[in-house]
């Protein structure tokens, strides 16, 4: 997948997309799908590990160590997101958090004056629309167990 960054990017966005899916059909309890999620990956996290220390040599401790650290802010990431889905839905649950690239362009026009591409002003937009459109702001029932919790926090 490193020649083809394209379709690693559509593999990728398509495994999150269905994530807050396959979550919500699952039928268990946030914590359980982070544990599971978690341990599930670790196989793989570990013959990628051993395949960069067999190519670039082992990493010091201390990088060993911060990568430990990344791995559990990450769980309580994955944490955070189940419970979101729970609450307000495996759309707007898997939406909200990836907001995070929309408010980080905004972010760092406005504070850096790092002037975006054609193509990210052409996103923002985009994004924000298919957030509120999502969101359930235009229907009578919105889906999760908690739809309403998603319009307080905005």
């Amino acid at each position: 997948m490193a020649g083809r960054p394209r379709t690693a990017a559509l593999l990728g966005a398509a495994c999150i997309a269905f994530s807050g899916i396959f979550f919500r059909f699952s039928g268990v309890s946030p914590s359980t799908a982070t544990v599971f999620r978690c341990l599930y990956a670790l196989p793989f996290l570990f013959l990628l590990a051993r395949q960069e220390d067999l190519r670039e040599g082992p990493r010091p401790l201390r990088e060993r160590w911060l990568a430990a650290g990344a791995g559990v802010f990450f769980a309580f990431d994955l944490l955070a997101y189940h419970h979101a889905v729970e609450q307000v839905g495996a759309g707007l649950g898997t939406v909200l958090p990836n907001l995070q690239v929309v408010f980080v362009a905004i972010a760092a026009w406005i504070i850096w004056r790092e002037r975006p591409s054609g193509q990210v002003l052409l996103a923002l937009p985009l994004a924000i629309a298919g957030a509120i459109l999502i969101s359930g702001v235009f229907e009578r029932a919105p889906y999760g167990q908690n739809p309403p919790l998603a319009s307080r926090s905005g």
